[in-house]
């Protein structure tokens, strides 16, 4: 197969992840409401990470045996389990008897005797989705941004990996193997934790971009390769503790007519930006050296989130006070 088919399918699988995350990030709300989501959410993230140690050795032993093309087939087949799961799913929420619960109490207005307030015009909704990133909470707009940062630039370890095993540590495929094998260890480790731990705030996912942040700017000036693999169990738990209590604060946070915007913008700062951050980081790696290609994105978010968790801070004494 020329490469040429294969950058037009990824583009296509590209544009079905930007519809498929949302959409399960939503699901996961559906099924486990507001008071489980934390729980679910992690526990849905640590098995897709151990999924994702073990599928790549599942994968080399297939290759090894059939090929390439029989992991494709065998990826694809893979999905009609999860095709019948979510229809079962779906003919069980329209069952009768089956109605879901209100959202949130402060989502479900009271009109007065009449019962509840009617929807919003139409119109006036599609008039407002020109403006939907500035009428998001200041929250979710913040953890937008925190995630446009660490998506974007921070999570470059595509890139900066390789170049830190190949032109600082002098190591081979098997040193560098084991930089992301430490990293997604301590990340199944963290969403176990995660798990067990209460709604997040707004200052819990700032404090874990300052642990990101901080951890990258770390791993950068690491003499040895070993205390460089530390670091990655470090930056692995803070990825994991981020993506949970963003994720779940940004669906608990945000009003239910502005969850899908909400989603939305936070996705597309923690996906969209990849491309750009990797030609960015990899820029700066040719430019300043390699390891400014980790402190450079590691300054930028710790710099950030601390502006942000003051601004958040403030903002609740002056409520406080006001009350």
């Amino acid at each position: 197969m020329s490469i040429w088919y294969l950058v037009p399918l990824c583009f296509v699988i590209g544009c079905v992840q930007c519809v498929d995350l949302p959409a399960r990030q939503t699901l996961m709300l559906d099924l486990t409401g507001l008071g489980q989501l934390r729980r679910g959410s992690s526990l849905y993230a640590m098995v897709t990470g151990l999924a994702k140690i073990a599928g790549p050795g599942v994968a080399g032993i297939i290759i090894a045996a059939s090929g390439e093309t029989a992991v494709f087939f065998i990826n694809a087949a893979s999905f009609l389990g999860a095709i019948a799961v979510l229809s079962r799913l779906s003919r069980l929420s329209r069952q009768p008897g089956r109605a879901s619960q209100p959202d949130r109490p402060d989502t479900v207005r009271p009109a007065g005797r009449t019962g509840y307030a009617p929807p919003p015009d139409p119109r006036t909704t599609a008039v407002r989705r020109f403006r939907w990133l500035l009428d998001l909470p200041r929250p979710v707009q913040a953890a937008a941004a925190m995630a446009l940062l660490i998506g974007g630039f921070g999570l470059q370890f595509a890139v900066t990996n390789p170049l830190m095993a190949s032109r600082v540590f002098h190591l081979g495929s098997v040193g560098f193997g084991l930089f992301g094998t430490f990293m997604a260890v301590s990340g199944i480790a963290r969403n176990y934790y995660s798990s067990h731990r209460k709604d997040p705030g707004p200052l819990e996912f700032m404090a874990w971009s300052l642990v990101f942040g901080a951890a990258e700017g770390l791993a950068a000036v690491m003499p040895v390769a070993w205390a460089y693999e530390v670091i990655m169990v470090a930056l692995g738990a803070a990825t994991q503790l981020f993506a949970a209590s963003a994720t779940v604060y940004v669906l608990q946070a945000a009003p239910a007519t502005q969850r899908g915007p909400a989603l939305s913008a936070y996705n597309a700062g923690f996906i969209a930006f990849v491309p750009a951050g990797a030609f960015v980081v990899a820029a700066i790696a040719t430019i300043a050296g390699t390891r400014w290609a980790l402190i450079g994105p590691g300054l930028a978010i710790v710099g950030c989130a601390a502006v942000l968790t003051i601004r958040a801070i403030l903002t609740a004494r002056t409520a406080t006070t006001a009350r």
